[in-house]
């Protein structure tokens, strides 16, 4: 497809769009509809201007040809993950995180690719160590005084059960700007990460907040004889095979 009739097919879709409205305001954000942990996702997925929106879509298109390709607005607040165990009406908020996308100790900007980058890219996700310039911090954010984490907690939760989660999960959550009023958005339901995947890990073991593999694996064994499956199988490092 030419670029000419590539920017009209894209300007037509986001015009029939419901969201219309709010997506005639940059920066807008650009992602394949069918991935997760990042994948599919580069600095220049932050759209600051019209002018770069064809050439980013036509970019996804040849790394993602078999998915379209999901334009929406851009998500400029607080980044968080929140832990949940159990099941139905039985589920509760384990712990939650806070990633902080800032400058690297030694004090270089903020940049990759030439472009600030203040969310997570494949790059950031593959190693979680400083890339060009990116350093992301792993805080742990007071549930009992903070009232944007209270309302993140409550609407992760709302979606944990909504979908059906059973056991253990991780809810991605991403406000829509910085400061009073923001409002939380969904942008990812995760399964559990495996122990024996180190930096999946160090982001699940913080949100255990201090208790031992074992116990939270009592746990999910006596969330799960409250479900319908017939097998679980749990492995820690600290103690036997569930």
């Amino acid at each position: 497809m030419e670029t000419s009739d590539r920017s009209k097919a894209i300007a037509v879709a986001m015009s029939s769009s419901p969201h219309a409205d709010a997506l005639t305001t940059y920066p807008l954000f650009a992602k394949p509809v069918a991935e997760a942990s990042s994948i599919g996702i580069y600095p220049s997925s932050k759209i600051e201007r019209h002018s770069e929106l064809e050439p980013m879509v036509s970019f996804l298109n040849a790394r993602s040809p078999d998915q379209d390709i999901l334009i929406e607005s851009y998500l400029a607040g607080r980044e968080f993950t929140v832990g949940i165990l159990g099941t139905g009406a039985r589920a509760r908020i384990l712990g939650v995180l806070e990633f902080r996308f800032d400058r690297r100790p030694d004090g270089d900007e903020i940049g990759q690719g030439g472009k600030e980058v203040d969310f997570f890219t494949i790059e950031l996700k593959k190693t979680w160590e400083p890339v060009e310039g990116v350093y992301v911090e792993n805080l742990t954010p007071d549930m009992a005084s903070d009232p944007e984490v209270q309302v993140v907690c409550e609407r992760a939760l709302q979606a944990y059960t909504t979908l059906g989660c059973r056991d253990y999960g991780r809810i991605d959550v991403r406000s829509d700007r910085k400061g009073p009023g923001a409002i939380p958005c969904i942008i990812e339901v995760r399964r559990t990460d495996s122990v024996h995947q180190p930096k999946a890990a160090q982001v699940t073991n913080r949100l255990w907040l201090g208790q031992s593999e074992t116990r939270v694996a009592s746990k999910l064994v006596a969330s799960h004889r409250n479900c319908q499956y017939s097998w679980l199988f749990l492995r820690t490092t600290d103690g036997p095979d569930y």
